[in-house]
């Protein structure tokens, strides 16, 4: 019974009502997470100016991006876990996690080595304007401790959501949401703490989350097919062989986007304007949010078309595709809507500055792009991400950012479009991407690809 309740399969049943239950939690779970950053913004925006906002968001592009480099690889075992569960080989699950959990934490101590080292010369080469620069590196210095909590949490629950179980993850978001608001206003609103503040309450909010997910996954052991033994926690070069397969590329491309965001944010940041600065790093957030919840129906569709890959039902992941381009253009819809009609409200949260609201008009009319562009491409990349096929992802990953680069460059320095070209270039950029993901999907070629078992 324990089982039943902590996992699900999804190779049975009603695709848009199973999609919708494991989506939502999803999607609120993303949204809590981008929390962390935005209260952090909108509180240091509040108490410490622009120049604060501005070293908050330019320094969580390169702790997003240390992140993202991690995310690859738990993706990597979420895949393997629901191909596992959808072949029915429960028995290859205890083997299969101990060996993820041991070269996740290898992983974890790694970035967290390499990304204390590179952020001196990282926050060097985006050219934060004036004082920004100092609370920038204050910020960075802090946060970059929580890259092994992140790490762990995202390890640990990968494994839940590949088997179906999105609800507990969203529980321990909360967690670390609550304490990562209340932690903020006391060290920034009350102690004036100022950027470091703001880091050291995510950090803190972050930790909270990976205990919570650590104790509750051991405790309830039995419902993930987990055991405890000395014989399961060691690396199997089977296991490992798979998971770098599969892991190094999606974590090239879950990182290219923050790759080309250095570089964006360097072009914007040539303007030498603090305003620009900031209402890029507010647009970029709100994006954000944007782009991540709905991201949640990706990250829903992903595991289930993995276990129907393992399962070999292929009319199942056809469904599930199109219910997932269908559920993203709702979202996408909704967000539109809301960006037309309260846009200037939505960058008033972040700060005053009148010079940053009345660029918010400016940045919003550029960046409705990305949510056709972004709604397209989350089909394709479910597939894709659910049945493995590192060789497409890596050769996709690559072009999407050399085409956010490009493009960026293209429409703000060639065309002389300043402000207005950076924003547009990235937010259509990702068309072509979106296309190829697609053209794959209807020319059936993905039947052919091997499982994890094969």
């Amino acid at each position: 019974m324990q089982t039943k309740s902590l996992t699900t399969e999804f190779t049975e049943g009603n695709i848009p009502v199973q999609l919708t239950r494991f989506m939502l939690p999803f999607m609120a779970s993303n949204a809590l997470q981008i929390l962390y950053s935005v209260v952090d913004m909108i509180i240091v925006g509040q108490y410490v100016g622009s120049a604060g906002l501005t070293a908050v968001s330019q320094g969580s592009i390169y702790i997003n991006f240390v992140a993202m480099l991690a995310l690859g690889f738990f993706s990597a075992g979420q895949i393997i876990a629901a191909q596992l569960l959808g072949a029915g080989r429960k028995d290859k699950l205890p083997e299969f996690e101990g060996s993820f959990l041991c070269i996740s934490t290898i992983i974890a101590v790694l970035l967290t080595v390499v990304a204390g080292l590179l952020q001196d010369p990282v926050l060097t080469m985006l050219k934060l304007p004036g004082e920004s620069m100092q609370m920038g590196i204050a910020y960075v210095k802090i946060c970059i401790w929580g890259v092994l909590f992140v790490c762990g949490y995202n390890a640990v629950t990968a494994l839940m959501k590949g088997m179906g179980d999105s609800r507990h993850p969203l529980l321990f978001i909360i967690v670390a949401a609550i304490v990562n608001l209340g932690l903020d206003i006391w060290f920034v609103g009350i102690l004036g703490m100022g950027s470091a503040g703001a880091a050291a309450a995510t950090v803190i909010g972050q930790a909270a989350s990976f205990f919570a997910a650590v104790i509750f996954f051991f405790t309830h052991r039995e419902g993930y097919y987990c055991t405890i033994t000395w014989r399961m926690f060691r690396i199997r070069r089977d296991d490992l062989d798979k998971i770098l397969a599969l892991g190094i590329p999606m974590s090239i491309m879950a990182a290219g986007i923050n790759i080309t965001m250095i570089f964006v944010n360097r072009f914007v940041n040539s303007l030498d304007m603090v305003a620009a600065s900031a209402t890029f790093g507010a647009g970029i957030k709100l994006d954000d949010i944007s782009n991540k919840i709905g991201l949640g129906v990706q990250m829903a569709a992903t595991p289930m078309i993995g276990q129907n890959f393992g399962a070999g039902k292929y009319d199942r992941i056809k469904k599930i595709v199109y219910w997932t381009w269908g559920f993203s253009a709702v979202v996408a819809g909704i967000f539109v809507a809301v960006y037309l009609t309260c846009g200037r409200e939505m960058f008033a949260l972040f700060t005053d500055d009148p010079q940053v609201l009345d660029l918010s008009h400016t940045f919003i009319i550029a960046s409705l792009w990305t949510f056709p562009s972004m709604t397209l491409m989350k089909g394709g990349n479910s597939l894709m991400n659910g049945i493995g096929n590192s060789k497409l992802i890596m050769l996709l990953s690559f072009l999407d950012s050399f085409l956010r680069v490009a493009a960026s460059y293209f429409f703000g320095f060639t065309l002389g479009m300043g402000f207005f070209g950076f924003v547009l270039g990235y937010s259509i950029a990702p068309f072509g991407v979106a296309v190829p993901g697609t053209i794959y999907f209807f020319s059936g070629k993905w039947k052919r690809r091997s499982r994890y078992l094969d």
